[in-house]
């Protein structure tokens, strides 16, 4: 008997139906429940031959809404052809099918939720690795060159000139500043997830200013543009 079933099941999934089309097309076609009484005299019934074989007659189906549409349809078959059907009984039935589809909707949701939150949590994942990966890229080369210029600097063998230790400066106080952007990048991650402290504490724009300016006048002089700064040596400036 179960085998007759599957057998019934298999042809129903192999078979195709369109819109008014055997017993799901005109339940999807209405958004009713609809009624057979003996699938083997009915004249839209496409698997009556498997209802010969099963001796199965009687069928109904009721739609399954979601967002005020069908988006399945639920058949059963008997092998007796009853008439059981009445308006309360449809009612019931499309009642049925308005609440298994708020079901539906909501493990759809649940579901949405979970692949948002599993991608969120890749995109987290990612950006921790680019960020490990970054700092890993800028501060090994940065270190390398801070590391030849304090050669450099205190080289006794072949000490700099006045130029040459102006130039090694800008070098070192360049590298140092780059190397403070990328651990304020990290910083920001930290941020994100609560767990950097924050200091509170004057700064000296002074300092700053004169820091800016050092390194920004190499890169003006092969242009003939000239810094003119008026703060450093003002009257000190705290933030």
């Amino acid at each position: 008997e179960g085998q007759e079933f599957k057998a019934l099941q298999a042809i129903s999934t192999r078979t195709g139906f369109a819109s008014g089309q055997g017993l799901p097309g005109r339940v999807l076609s209405s958004g009713e429940a609809e009624w057979i009484d003996d699938i083997n005299t009915d004249p839209n019934f496409p698997r009556n031959k498997s209802g010969e074989h099963l001796k199965v007659k009687g069928a109904f189906a009721f739609p399954v809404f979601a967002k005020g549409e069908v988006v399945a349809v639920l058949e059963f078959f008997s092998r007796d052809s009853g008439r059981i059907r009445t308006a309360k009984l449809d009612e019931a039935l499309n009642h049925i099918g308005v609440q298994l589809g708020r079901g539906l909707e909501r493990a759809k949701s649940e579901n949405e939720l979970l692949a948002s939150k599993m991608e969120a949590e890749e995109a987290n994942r990612a950006k921790s690795e680019f960020l490990a990966n970054m700092s890993h890229e800028l501060r090994t080369p940065l270190n390398a060159v801070l590391g030849f210029a304090q050669m450099l600097q205190f080289d006794p063998n072949n000490p700099l000139t006045e130029k040459q230790g102006e130039h090694i400066n800008s070098i070192l106080a360049g590298g140092n500043h780059r190397l403070e952007l990328v651990n304020e990048v990290l910083d920001l991650a930290k941020i994100e997830s609560d767990r950097a402290p924050f200091l509170l504490d004057e700064v000296n724009a002074n300092e700053i200013v004169t820091a800016c300016v050092e390194q920004m006048r190499p890169l003006g002089l092969p242009q003939h543009i000239r810094i003119d700064d008026q703060i450093s040596k003002g009257p000190l400036t705290l933030l």
